[in-house]
């Protein structure tokens, strides 16, 4: 009974003695109350918001990617591992119980005894002893150590798995970007090929004319080598293509044969993005929430180096049985018992324990001044992204305007060769600016494709309708974990 009260009592001081865990963080970062540099819509980011581009073949293959990339393993792998770690420093405020069956067989000389009838000889004895003990040791976290170095490798489990979904988030960009890429290169093929077909054309009336006369040999020359340099364009966009796709089959897990399915020309761009306000994203991006968590693990470490300051106090207890017979082991009139407590204070240690505390307190400086800049990026990052979006759309009505102009002035100088006042070198020329028009547009909508892709990134866009399907199906949730201690 006295044994029980005294643990009860340990327990009672421990809980009440504890080092408070510092908070290094500071929530004030002069964020603004709003974006500058656009107007998106209020709310929430969208989950799965790569659905948000309407193409199905997108969205297999980023949702493909996110179940069987092999970097998403090794993530899930690290997030397992941090919860075994984790569980581990908390087992170490539970007591240690181990049981110890055991037998010692020794041999005793008996020299100096006046035995009549052994003077000239060594007498001995040899005997076995068998044993069976049950030891229970524990350490009373008074000053809190033990809990401060579990919560820290809660944090850094925590960490890790933020960590996985900002992997998954970098992962679904680049698969869509690159998918982005692909349909421009398709509609780059497409469109060197029509110009292609069309200088085909104006060859053979070239030749016509040059047959009667009406022409010199010089025009056709120049047609043709107009018809090689854009033959020349279209395979260099299907080399291109072949290798973007190479790298869409390596981040999907597949093998690079060049062969995945592609789909027939590029989304439209969706309407304004949710994005809430600036403040929200701190607690809604994953690399900004491991941020948060490796601070808080370190001012829990913070804790941990102080309490190492004070004494260490372990209580040991052990209960068995020992005799010389086997089948007197389990009698009663041959138990044993013992119960030890200790404590150990540090006297001197050249002031390590005192300087590893300081040390924490740089690192947890570290760590807050490393979470201020990076919330301070990626402010910077949906800023950049919501500016972009708006001068890009200026270029893309720039650009539609110049495809309207550079067609009639095609027109017009088709309809002068037909009729003799104009030359062949203006016609060409006026395919070709309509030509390298069309490309820019291709391109100006992939980038504008990509930019929304950032801008997702930069919120933090959800992946709550994917995580059902990810690799943590066996990793609980916060709230279903248990660590030794309630958080």
């Amino acid at each position: 009974m006295k044994i029980v009260l005294s643990v009860l009592f340990l327990l009672f001081v421990s809980n009440c003695s504890k080092v408070k865990v510092e908070q290094t963080y500071d929530p004030t970062l002069g964020i603004e109350s709003v974006w500058q540099s656009g107007s998106p819509l209020s709310g929430e980011p969208l989950d799965s918001w790569w659905k948000s581009f309407k193409d199905n073949e997108l969205s297999h293959i980023v949702e493909q990617t996110l179940n069987q990339n092999r970097d998403v393993y090794s993530a899930a792998a690290r997030v397992e591992a941090a919860l075994v770690e984790a569980r581990i420093a908390g087992n170490k405020l539970s007591p240690t119980i181990t049981a110890n069956v055991g037998v010692n067989r020794r041999k005793q000389n008996f020299i100096g005894f006046p035995i009549p009838g052994a003077e000239n000889r060594v007498l001995n004895r040899t005997f076995s002893t068998f044993g069976a003990s049950l030891d229970v040791s524990w350490e009373a976290d008074f000053w809190g150590r033990l809990s401060s170095e579990e919560l820290t490798t809660y944090h850094y489990y925590e960490v890790k798995l933020a960590e996985l979904s900002a992997l998954q988030l970098s992962l679904a960009a680049q698969v869509s970007k690159a998918w982005f890429a692909c349909m421009e290169t398709l509609g780059q093929v497409s469109l060197a090929q029509e110009t292609v077909e069309s200088y085909r054309e104006s060859s053979n009336a070239i030749r016509s004319r040059i047959k009667s006369g009406e022409l010199q040999s010089y025009d056709l020359r120049l047609i043709l080598g107009e018809i090689a340099s854009t033959e020349s364009h279209v395979q260099q966009w299907k080399e291109q293509q072949t290798r973007t796709i190479r790298q869409l089959e390596i981040l999907s897990g597949l093998y690079p044969s060049g062969t995945l399915p592609l789909g027939n020309s590029l989304p439209e761009l969706p309407g304004p993005v949710p994005a809430g306000i600036p403040s929200e994203m701190i607690g809604r991006r994953p690399d900004l929430i491991a941020g948060r968590k490796r601070l808080l693990a370190a001012d829990a470490m913070i804790a941990a180096s102080k309490a190492a300051l004070y004494p260490r106090f372990r209580l040991t207890n052990s209960l068995g049985t020992s005799s010389d017979a086997l089948q007197k082991l389990l009698g009663g009139d041959f138990s044993v018992w013992s119960l030890a407590a200790n404590a150990v204070q540090p006297i001197f240690n050249s002031g390590r324990l005192k300087k590893e505390v300081g040390l924490a307190r740089i690192k947890a400086k570290e760590a807050m001044h490393n979470h201020a800049s990076s919330v301070l990026r990626a402010l910077s990052e949906v800023e950049a992204a919501l500016s972009a979006e708006s001068i890009l759309n200026k270029r893309f009505k720039a650009l539609r305007k110049a495809e309207k102009e550079s067609r009639n002035a095609l027109s017009l100088s088709q309809l002068r060769y037909k009729t003799g006042v104009g030359n062949s070198l203006l016609l060409l020329e006026s395919k070709r600016r309509l030509l390298n028009i069309h490309s820019q547009i291709l391109t100006l909508q992939r980038l504008r494709l990509d930019n929304r892709v950032d801008l997702h990134l930069a919120l933090g866009g959800g992946l709550n309708d994917f995580r059902a399907n990810s690799q943590l199906e066996n990793v609980p949730k916060k709230e279903k974990l248990s660590l030794g201690r309630e958080k």
